[in-house]
């Protein structure tokens, strides 16, 4: 922009003429710009906040003459417009300016405030737009202090980035477009080459579940160990021209040797090219992590992380959580930038990485600004093992026949709003640690995926519910220690039974 001084104090006196109640009661003496009117504007703010805090008592009148009464967002449409007019001069006309204003959190704002947002966007002109993100759904979407009027379509548009009831694998390349154009932003400012090459894919590589069973099955002496690697290679050299058992690279099948012997599933027989993918969809790819999990868990040892999936899945669509995780990996390469873009990463060291940024996340509890830390770090740990428990139980193959269990589904029909537990899992959900589905009728929520390295459940969270009742969720957020919670848990597990979806007697109460 190229404008005089003189031009912004002259778009700055027209402001202030149609808004005198800016101005401080002794006149105002300094350059009136732009930067002033910010500073006139917040010191007006702030004396309303204090009146509002201190409940003050004034009159109607009073009120009034301190702020005088205007129609919703009038002073911003204002001040847009003269930014627009002031944009357009310095600019020397051209395409057209307009303002936007972005409210992050918006979640936060009451009924009232929602529909006083409502209001303002409905009494807009072109020079001015809103911008607004929330979680779940706003409790006034369209409703305005208007009498008759609500928003329209033209008035707005809505995008929800909800994953339910979308495609996953569009999500999931949305995210990565937007993840990786951040990194390569923030790449380019130290190497323009590395950024051109950066790529989540080149460097982390396709999962392979395979090659991480291989890897852990053969740093393992446990003669279950050594039987699974046996049966993969039996079932590599017998059926691979029958069945599609190498996609996974060079490993032999591992996993899927190991769910046709715990769940006694027949070898591939089908000459039938579709019926073989059918039986290896619906037999054995579905419950690929399930496998993955529950042989970790059979030969005492914690899951490997690594992966391009694994990485933007445990992500859980949560662009801050994709670069922690991007950063930890990159620390832990100890390599130039130009390097670290330039190379594949290997698996211990991906590994390492996403269980110290889940570390970190877990760890982060304490300083997330939460009114009840203590409380809503305990319902995190409880709850992260219990996924790690349900998803990875070898009695009876459970693990195995009701795969990824994890979504906690609570009763709240006649829970009170202000229940402390609620607000515990409230607040968790808010600063990201848990993942809320549904609100109502029921509460369906799961631990974060961003802590799955954590705690050794699925890096794809949860599918399946868990119904559990408010009771237990506040009996295991007021246990004193780890000791007595690990006590807690297990009565958890005995009571739940680790059956596939065990539902609550007909007549027994959720209290």
């Amino acid at each position: 922009l190229r404008a005089s001084i003189r031009s912004e104090s002259e778009a700055c006196a027209a402001f202030l003429d149609h808004h005198p109640e800016l101005l401080p009661e002794q006149g105002f003496t300094g350059r009136q710009s732009f930067l002033a009117i910010s500073e006139l504007t917040g010191k007006r703010r702030l004396e309303l906040e204090t009146l509002a805090r201190t409940r003050t008592r004034l009159t109607a009148e009073e009120i009034a003459k301190r702020f005088p009464l205007r129609h919703y967002g009038a002073i911003g449409r204002a001040a847009a417009q003269m930014a627009v007019r002031f944009c357009a001069h310095g600019s020397g006309g051209g395409e057209p300016w307009h303002v936007k204003v972005c409210f992050d959190e918006a979640e936060c704002l009451d009924g009232f405030q929602q529909k006083a947002l409502n209001t303002a966007v409905r009494l807009t002109d072109s020079s001015l737009s809103y911008v607004m993100a929330f979680a779940g759904t706003m409790a006034e979407p369209v409703a305005t202090h208007i009498p008759g009027i609500s928003l329209q379509r033209a008035d707005r548009e809505f995008i929800d980035l909800d994953p339910a009831g979308q495609d996953a694998d569009q999500l999931d390349g949305d995210f990565i477009t937007l993840a990786e154009g951040v990194c390569k932003a923030r790449i380019r400012l130290e190497s323009q080459a590395a950024a051109q090459t950066f790529s989540t894919a080149s460097l982390l590589g396709t999962l392979d579940i395979n090659s991480l069973l291989l890897s852990i099955l053969r740093s393992s002496e446990s003669p279950t160990a050594t039987a699974f690697l046996q049966k993969a290679e039996e079932l590599r050299t017998t059926y691979a021209d029958q069945w599609e058992l190498t996609r996974e690279g060079g490993s032999p099948p591992i996993y899927q040797a190991y769910l046709i012997e715990r769940l006694g599933l027949s070898k591939p027989s089908s000459a039938d090219p579709r019926e073989r993918r059918r039986q290896d969809s619906a037999e054995l790819r579905k419950k690929m992590v399930a496998a993955y999990l529950c042989l970790c868990s059979e030969l005492g040892v914690s899951p490997r992380y690594a992966f391009e999936e694994m990485l933007v899945q445990a992500s859980d669509r949560c662009l801050r959580d994709y670069l922690w995780q991007m950063d930890e990996i990159y620390q832990r390469s100890a390599s130039s930038i130009d390097e670290f873009c330039g190379a594949s990463v290997p698996i211990d060291v991906q590994d390492a990485a996403m269980k110290a940024a889940a570390q970190k996340k877990r760890d982060y509890v304490e300083l997330a600004g939460i009114a009840t830390p203590t409380e809503t770090l305990r319902l995190i740990e409880a709850l992260g093992r219990l996924t790690a428990r349900l998803q990875a139980t070898t009695v009876g193959e459970r693990g195995l026949r009701s795969t990824e269990r994890g979504i906690f589904r609570v009763d709240v029909s006649n829970a009170s709003r202000t229940d402390s537990t609620l607000k515990v899992v409230t607040e968790a959900a808010e600063a990201g640690f848990i993942k809320i589905i549904e609100r109502t009728p029921q509460l369906r929520f799961r631990v974060h995926c961003s802590l799955a390295a954590n705690y050794g459940f699925s890096y794809r969270g949860a599918y399946y519910d868990t119904p559990i009742r408010l009771s237990d969720l506040t009996n295991l957020i007021s246990q004193p220690d780890d000791k007595s919670l690990e006590v807690a848990l297990r009565r958890m597990e005995e009571w739940l039974g680790t059956d596939a979806v065990r539902e609550f007697p007909l007549f027994e109460g959720q209290s």
